[in-house]
């Protein structure tokens, strides 16, 4: 079972029209996957609820809906909070988790592994190497465009995300990155693994920049890595939790 994160709020027609063409083509290239989507939405948003009845209403779609409806936060910048809450509510038997914006669509099937407990899959533009792995992850610049070791929306598998989190910043997808980056260099697991660009982003522009960036010490982005040394302990930490996990069950020695 593949679950869809997909956080939700409403901010002009084309932000409604995107979540329409999510919908339609996550329907059409994953027909024959079981699959739900927890979709999470602001209790100040009036127009969400009303756009979602009518999107599920006139349209009978191959996935479960489940809709959350909660404070706002502070916006994108406490995202990660909202992925951590929705961990909580997948059905038992998911195994595989994406989490797209609004604003993009799935463009292609893709070949998902049957079962694998330990999976970051996503376009890293090109197989993970160890060469392009094998790195000081404390100082390099692994996390700029140019290195292509973050990748946008990736196929996480349930466990591993219920072993690590979704971490303490809202970009998750450095969050993983790095986690994958520390197994390689401390205990020489990869668990990254390739696959062509299968989600398209239409960046539909911010009508706001709601939100305080709360964590700002702790957030990787594309020109800098966190100022809090303790952010690197905890993630060393999950991603020793990881290679534990793949010890015990006999996928490493």
């Amino acid at each position: 079972m593949l679950t869809f994160f997909l956080p939700y709020r409403v901010r002009e027609e084309r932000n409604i029209e995107s979540i329409r063409k999510l919908f339609r083509t996550m329907h059409k290239y994953f027909r024959t996957t079981p699959k739900e989507v927890l979709i999470k939405i602001d209790s100040d948003d009036e127009q969400a609820p009303k756009v979602l009845e009518e999107i599920i209403g006139r349209h009978t779609f191959n996935f479960d809906i489940k809709v959350f409806t909660f404070k706002r936060w502070e916006g994108r910048w406490s995202l990660h909070c909202v992925y951590n809450y929705l961990l909580n509510k997948i059905n038992p038997q998911s195994k595989y988790i994406i989490v797209p914006n609004d604003d993009t669509y799935i463009s292609k099937s893709v070949d998902i592994p049957a079962n694998n407990n330990y999976l970051l899959m996503g376009d890293f533009y090109g197989e993970m190497t160890p060469e392009r792995l094998k790195m000081d992850y404390r100082k390099d610049d692994w996390f700029t465009c140019q290195r292509g070791l973050i990748c946008a929306y990736p196929i996480i598998s349930s466990k591993l995300a219920q072993i690590t989190g979704f971490g303490f910043q809202p970009n998750i997808d450095c969050y993983f990155a790095l986690i994958n980056l520390i197994l390689f260099n401390k205990y020489g697991v990869n668990i990254a693994k390739h696959t062509d660009e299968f989600v398209v982003r239409k960046n539909i522009p911010r009508t706001d920049d709601y939100g305080e960036d709360f964590d700002i010490e702790t957030r990787i982005h594309s020109s800098a890595l966190p100022k809090n040394p303790m952010f690197f302990k905890l993630i060393e930490q999950a991603a020793k939790n990881v290679y534990l996990n793949m010890k015990v069950d006999g996928l490493v020695k």
